[in-house]
């Protein structure tokens, strides 16, 4: 029986920081589109970064509005 090998990523994913810091370092919104471009980010990872930047919804360290994620000035 041969055994199939498994996949592993070429590119690491970014972390949570890494999202932050590109999102930080953008003078406006940006969209989930550009950001996955940017950090080059394929479509087979695209829920990854959905589910992170979700997150980070939802602990109040981005805003999404109409589609668009920024860092929110206090």
């Amino acid at each position: 029986i041969k055994l199939k090998k498994k996949k592993f990523l070429k590119n690491k994913l970014p972390t949570k920081v890494e999202i932050l810091n590109f999102i930080a370092d953008n003078d406006s919104a940006i969209s989930t589109r550009e950001i996955a471009q940017a950090l080059k980010i394929n479509k087979n990872n695209l829920n990854y970064l959905k589910k992170e930047l979700q997150t980070l919804a939802s602990l109040k360290l981005v805003e999404l509005i109409d589609d668009k994620f920024y860092i929110q000035s206090e």
